[in-house]
């Protein structure tokens, strides 16, 4: 395994600048009402330039309990193999592509922590963040925290598109659940065991899977909070999100969850009326 690690260094851009540091033993994780177990869930498909270092650098924060469950999507570039022996490391694999939301929720499945952090393995999100998105819900003000690089730093050009429909996304939240949200299509986020509920009867396999979680944490009147982060840009490869389908999936939601938001029966719509 030392190998393998040392031939993935060689080859791969270094992540994470080592000028940025947390104080890990600052207030969290020597606090007497940590939590029993952390689970880390890390969705991947053809990571193999970055995965391995996300996980070390996981591993160097020292979590007094943890497990990192790694959900490999039908990779082809051996992303897989690269994790084998790692400790506190859980691997599962699809044997076909199922798509980021599928790939999150079996990872989540397979969790036993209290808490529950969801990031990516591509290196956008530094662990280092973990303590600072942690905090609310330690101190029990929120069931459900997402990591906000508006409120921390983004590290490289944001696409005027990302930015139009997050804004987009953003008004519609406010409008129709009254809460504000800026980076609501992130993905690192942490959860605490309440709020597991929400990752039932999911409607989105896709990238609208993290909208349609804001949704149904509003209508189970859970507390979100929005917590400050470090985002790189990718260092391999391109975002494979195809934004019409997402859209229309995003439409699709708020319609869904604004209904019942608002315990709005479709069937009392005259449009929407079945006719005998």
């Amino acid at each position: 395994m030392a190998s393998t690690e040392t031939v993935l260094q060689n080859n791969s851009l270094h992540l994470f600048p080592p000028s940025y540091h947390y104080s890990i033993n600052d207030l969290l994780f020597e606090n007497k009402s940590f939590p029993q177990k952390i689970s880390i869930i890390l969705p991947c498909y053809n990571e193999a330039k970055t995965i391995l270092q996300v996980v070390n650098k996981i591993q160097q924060l020292n979590l007094p309990l943890y497990e990192i469950i790694v959900v490999d999507d039908a990779s082809t570039d051996g992303s897989f193999k690269l994790l084998e022996g790692k400790e506190h490391v859980k691997t599962f694999r699809h044997r076909i592509n199922q798509g980021y939301g599928k790939t999150l929720l079996d990872g989540i499945f397979q969790s036993t922590g209290d808490v529950i952090i969801t990031m990516d393995s591509d290196g956008q999100h530094d662990p280092r963040d973990i303590p600072t998105l942690c905090k609310a819900i330690l101190e029990n003000e929120a069931d459900f925290v997402i990591g906000s690089r508006y409120h921390g730093k983004y590290c490289y050009s944001l696409p005027l598109t990302n930015r139009i429909g997050e804004a987009f996304i953003e008004i519609m939240i406010k409008v129709l659940f009254n809460e504000t949200i800026q980076n609501n299509q992130g993905g690192f986020r942490v959860f605490n065991r309440k709020a597991l509920s929400i990752f039932q009867d999911i409607k989105f396999d896709g990238m609208a899977f993290t909208t349609e979680l804001i949704m149904k944490a509003k209508i189970q009147n859970l507390r979100i909070n929005s917590s400050p982060i470090h985002l790189y840009g990718r260092i391999e490869g391109k975002s494979r999100v195809k934004k019409l389908p997402l859209l229309i999936n995003i439409l699709r939601s708020f319609f869904i969850y604004g209904l019942r938001y608002y315990d709005i029966n479709i069937q009392k719509i005259p449009f929407f009326r079945s006719k005998e």
